[in-house]
């Protein structure tokens, strides 16, 4: 679950990136943590998957 999410960020992240002088990274560490915390929610949630990708945005 964690790998679905961090490509579609990396995607968006390209995209933003063309403007920059420097190429931001995603810290996965971080979004480990994060998302630890709120996976049993994410999975028992009953809604749609983009929905349920823009909460883990946040």
């Amino acid at each position: 679950m964690q790998l679905i999410i961090l490509n579609d960020l990396e995607e968006e992240l390209k995209v933003k990136n063309q403007n920059t002088k420097l190429d931001y990274k995603i810290n996965t560490n971080l979004s480990y943590g994060f998302l630890k915390n709120r996976i049993l929610e994410l999975l028992f949630k009953e809604a749609p998957l983009e929905e349920v990708f823009r909460f883990c945005r946040i």
